[in-house]
Formats: C-alpha cells, sequence, structure tokens
C-alpha cells in the first residue's frame, strides 16, 4: 500500500513540473517573441553555437537576419506608427462630427425638413361642442365628479354652465368651442406644427361610442386626418377604456381602424420589427389580464395580431412598478405613463423613470415618459387639492423634460395640448372673470407661452437624440477601426510564427 502510495506520488510529481515547464515556455514565448524565434531557430547565443551568426530564416521578415537591437527598434517603429494611424483617425472623426453638428448634414428619421419631431407626441382631445356646432355644449359643462375614495360613490348633478362658466380652472382663448369646426381644428393643428410636435395622439371610441359627458370622436376622425394631413401632422389613436371592453372587442376595434385608416398618408408609422407599423395608446390597459392581452400580441396564438396586416406597436398604461412585468408578459411593445402629476403614481414620479427605463432596455420595449406643464382639476374634482401642481411660470414643465431628457427615451409624449379640465393644456389660455371667480392663465408671460416653452424644449430634444445619434454611429465605427487594426497587429505579429521554415540552411 505504501509502495503504491509513493508510485502515485512520483508520477503526479512528474505530471506538475512538466505542466510548470509548458506554462513557463508559453510565458516566455508571450513575453519575449523575438527570442523565442532565435531559439526555435537554433539561432541563440553564439557561446551555444559556437560563434557562427550566418544562419537566418528563409523568410526575409523574419528576426533571424537581424540583431537583437535592431528588432527591438522595427517593433518599437510599428507600434508608434500604430499610435500615430489612431491619432489621425480620432483627429477626422472629431472632424466629421463637428462638420455633421454644423451642417446637419446627418438627419435622423423622425425628424423632416421643417424641423418636426416625429418622436415627440401630443395627447389631444376632440370632445368639445357647443350650440353653433353640435346642438349644445359637450365637456364645457362638465358635472362634478364624486371623490373616488368614497365608500358611497353618488352621481352629482351639479354642473358648469358655458360660455362663462365652464369645467376648467383656465380659459382658452378660443373661447369653448367645438372640435367639430374646421376652423378650430386647422387653428390647432398650426399652432401643434408651430411647437415642432410631429404626432397627436387623439383620443378614440369606437363608432357610437363616447365618454358619458362627450359625442362620438370617431365620426371627426376624416376630418382629423386631413387637417394633420395638410399641416404635415400625423395622428396616433389613444384607446380610450368603454364598458364591455376586453381583449376581442379591442381586437375588432383595431381592424376597424386599420381598414377605415390603416391606408391614409397622416396615419403615424414606425420602422419596426422589419416593417412600417402604425402605434396605439391604449388608456388604462390594466383593466384586462395579461393572460388576455397575451391571446392577441402573442405571436404563437389562435386570434395574434401579430404578423398580419393588424399587427402595430402596441404602448400600454403604467401605474405601478408591479405592472411592468405584467405588460411584458401580455406582449406590449412599450408602456407609457401618461398622469402630469409627480408622484400621483409610481410611474408618474419622475424619481423612479430611472428604474422604468432600464426595464424597458433590457427587455427591448419602448418607455414613452409623459411630461406636463402642471396640473389643477378644481373645477371637476373640487376635493383633488392634493394632487394639484403649480406651474411655477414654466418651472414644473422645465423639470418634467429635464427628468425624461436624462433618460433620453426613443419617444417623448406631452399630457396635453388641450384637457382643459385637468389643467395640463399648453393650448393658449387668457385671464377671465365670472361673477367673483377669476380664471388661471400664464400670468404675464403670454397666452401662447406654453406653445414657446414646447418649442424650445423639442428643439433641445432633437438636438439630444441627434447627437446620440452621431455618437452611437462613431462609437460603433471606432469600434470596428480597433477590432481592424488589432488584427492587423495581431497577424503581423504571428505571421512569423506561422512561416517559420521547416529546415534552416547556411548561406554559401
Amino acid at each position: 500500500m505504501l509502495r503504491l502510495s509513493l508510485r502515485k506520488c512520483v508520477t503526479g510529481g512528474i505530471l506538475i513540473c512538466f505542466l510548470a515547464g509548458i506554462l513557463l515556455g508559453f510565458r516566455f514565448i508571450t513575453r519575449n517573441p523575438e527570442e523565442a524565434y532565435r531559439l526555435a531557430a537554433g539561432i541563440g547565443d553564439k557561446s551555444k553555437r559556437g560563434g557562427n551568426d550566418d544562419w537566418k530564416f528563409q523568410d526575409e521578415n523574419s528576426f533571424g537576419n537581424q540583431s537583437a537591437t535592431q528588432s527591438k527598434n522595427l517593433m518599437l517603429k510599428k507600434m508608434l506608427d500604430f499610435r500615430a494611424k489612431m491619432q489621425q483617425e480620432r483627429v477626422l472623426k472629431a472632424k466629421m462630427r463637428a462638420n455633421l453638428t454644423a451642417h446637419n448634414h446627418f438627419t435622423p428619421v423622425p425628424f423632416d425638413e421643417n424641423g418636426m419631431n416625429y418622436n415627440v407626441h401630443v395627447f389631444y382631445y376632440m370632445w368639445y361642442g357647443n350650440p353653433s356646432y353640435d346642438g349644445k355644449y359637450f365637456h364645457w359643462n362638465h358635472r362634478l365628479l364624486q371623490n373616488w375614495r368614497e365608500k358611497i360613490r353618488r352621481k352629482t348633478t351639479r354642473r358648469h354652465f358655458p360660455p362663462l362658466d365652464i369645467a376648467s380652472n383656465y380659459y382658452p382663448e378660443l373661447g369653448p368651442y367645438s372640435s367639430s369646426d374646421s376652423e378650430v381644428l386647422s387653428i390647432h393643428m398650426q399652432e401643434i406644427r408651430d411647437a415642432k410636435i410631429g404626432c397627436i395622439a387623439v383620443s378614440w371610441y369606437p363608432p357610437g361610442l363616447a365618454d358619458e359627458e362627450g359625442q362620438p370622436p370617431d365620426r371627426l376622425m376624416p376630418k382629423l386626418f386631413h387637417s394633420a394631413s395638410k399641416h404635415n401632422l400625423k395622428v396616433i389613436l389613444h384607446m380610450e377604456p368603454y364598458f364591455g371592453r376586453n381583449h376581442t372587442t379591442f381586437r375588432r376595434d383595431i381592424i376597424y381602424i386599420m381598414n377605415e385608416y390603416g391606408d391614409h398618408p397622416a396615419l403615424y408609422k414606425k420602422f419596426y420589427r422589419g416593417k412600417w407599423l402604425p402605434m396605439f395608446y391604449i388608456y388604462d390597459s390594466y383593466r384586462i389580464s395579461p393572460k388576455h392581452w397575451s391571446e392577441i400580441f402573442h405571436t404563437n396564438k389562435r386570434y395574434t395580431l401579430r404578423d398580419s396586416k393588424y399587427d402595430a406597436i402596441y404602448i400600454g398604461l403604467a401605474l405601478e412598478e408591479s405592472h411592468l412585468l405584467s405588460l411584458k408578459n401580455a406582449g406590449f411593445d412599450g408602456f407609457y405613463t401618461y398622469f402630469a402629476t409627480d408622484g400621483f403614481t409610481h410611474a408618474s414620479s419622475w424619481n423612479f423613470w430611472p428604474e422604468y427605463a432600464q426595464f424597458a432596455k433590457k427587455h427591448s420595449m419602448f418607455f414613452i415618459p409623459s411630461v406636463a406643464p402642471g396640473y389643477i382639476d378644481l373645477q371637476v374634482r373640487p376635493w383633488n387639492g392634493e394632487n394639484k401642481r403649480e406651474r411655477e411660470n414654466g418651472k414644473y414643465y422645465e423639470n418634467s423634460f429635464k427628468a425624461a431628457f436624462n433618460e433620453l427615451p426613443e419617444f417623448l409624449s406631452i399630457t396635453s395640448f388641450n384637457e382643459w379640465h385637468e389643467g395640463t393644456q399648453i393650448e393658449p389660455a387668457i385671464p377671465k372673470t365670472f361673477d367673483t371667480y377669476h380664471y388661471l392663465d400664464y400670468e404675464e408671460n403670454g397666452k401662447d407661452f406654453y406653445l414657446k416653452l414646447t418649442l424650445q424644449y423639442v428643439k433641445k430634444y432633437r438636438r439630444l437624440l441627434h447627437e446620440a445619434k452621431i455618437s452611437a454611429q462613431l462609437a460603433k465605427e471606432r469600434k470596428n477601426v480597433v477590432k481592424n487594426n488589432l488584427n492587423k497587429t495581431y497577424q503581423s505579429v504571428m505571421t512569423p510564427v506561422r512561416n517559420l521554415p521547416k529546415r534552416l540552411h547556411k548561406e554559401p
């Protein structure tokens, strides 16, 4: 037994020494390639070779016919040449970037020649009406809503009485207008265009349906698409919830929309997953379970919308962090936050946006934060003062844009152009007094102050996207250049090893 153990120890020691020798030899070769070449060719030290130094490699590029000093100088020269090339490439790239920025030769896809940014979407509402066009007022006379926290939710009958008493804390420059008025629609489209907003996300219900205070908006869609097209704007439908909505009725709605408006040039489309797809925002998407959504959003399901003429980019509403995984499992392409009040929901809290952006990036989804100028809905929810957010002469709007810019999302949404009930509008407002009530306005900044601010931030967003696109392009090119140079360097160093002669000869 002792003898067997001793034999094993001796065998193991020999193996260890053998492996150590291989490792040391490899380390010597990698650290002293020139000397390794000499030893391999038998042209090492003169004292070990009898003083004969007339041997050399058959390959003229090898180190065998050079002294150690000459070889080191050659390697140093190659290294300096490599560094010089890299420096030259850096200078050329810097010049190219400067030229692109100065002359705007590089135009990212979401922008047109007029500077319209189609990655900016503003929520738009066509539910307003007045007696001149619709026979009576719609939405301007909105009733006061019951507190949703109360156990017994009684439907109140108290209403506003336009044209002086309207359901808003602000008063529009155009007065209590009708969404059916083509002139009003044209003014709105021009104001949105002047702010360089490329897309309007319009509130939509199926034909014949509307919210409790409005009239069916689908009948106005042809007029909206026509006006948007004239002003070079694109339209996205903001799918509103209605009684009985489920994944089956939603599928039916999408089929109707695509058959009715799918070929209209004003319908927004983005090149995604190898084809041009429209986009839909889906409000209150959490009311339908992920399991049911997956029946139409997963490709392997019987009633799927994917890989068909009804495929699209479907964006769900996120309220809480737990909704993110549900939206992913349901098969949504992304999510948006909508609400204007910082802190109202987890998703509308600006300080949590980095987490949402990180989740979207990890799962290849779109994160679309919603920025807003402020929030006040006391003319329809007089009990909701805790969610009021002062505009602070544009400071709140600026801070919301900054929070979004920090994540640099591909898309940005604005809440809203004309949601007057909740005081999130950027549409022009004017001073107005009714009895003892004084409507809010934009003060000394002027009636179109928030349109001007929007233009400023949309331009900044465009510039940030532009620079990010250039940086990504340059980083990709730089990576390819470094990879190619490393390959060339590797080849130049390793070629002598591959070309070692099978036999050495002495020159005559």
